[in-house]
């Protein structure tokens, strides 16, 4: 999994060049957790402006061998999505991620998708710990140290519906 992890990278989405590429991505079935499944490519296009246009939300398109993957969005939990679920402390991040289909399926890669994810939260040196939603509707920590080997973890329910505008 290391050197799958390895070459995995991020950069900032663009909302008008990849709108199309992150609307096929979140109306795909494997997607419906993600609640866009009718959006329309302008929906996309405007959420992840405003996404990208937000002080505290940042998305981001993950890249195998440069090739688009994974969707990454971060955001600061005293602001968004998280407000009033728990106590943030300082140095929480939250985080969603959403892994292009596939088929096949690749295994061991949504392991190594998550892994690049972390990565790229703790490389900011204020981040301490990363938060999101579990399927047990939890919100839980995760430190450096956290093993994700066997972890309940996952992405998140969102907290309010993305329904096209």
């Amino acid at each position: 999994m290391t050197a799958l992890v390895d070459r995995l990278t991020v950069r900032p989405l663009d909302p008008a060049a990849d709108a199309r590429l992150i609307h096929g991505w979140v109306t795909h079935p494997k997607a419906a957790f993600w609640m866009m499944q009718d959006a329309r490519l302008q929906d996309v296009e405007r959420e992840y402006t405003a996404i990208t246009a937000h002080e505290h939300h940042h998305a981001f398109v993950g890249l195998l061998d440069g090739e688009p993957v994974f969707l990454m969005e971060r955001y600061d939990p005293h602001h968004l999505e998280l407000v009033g679920l728990y106590e943030p402390e300082p140095g929480d991040v939250g985080m969603h991620f959403l892994v292009a289909p596939s088929d096949p399926p690749v295994h061991g890669f949504t392991r190594a998708v998550i892994t690049a994810v972390m990565r790229e939260l703790f490389a900011d040196p204020r981040t301490r710990r990363g938060s999101w939603w579990s399927r047990t509707s939890a919100t839980r920590p995760c430190t450096p140290s956290t093993r994700m080997s066997g972890s309940p973890w996952s992405t998140r329910s969102r907290s309010r519906r993305r329904t096209p505008r």
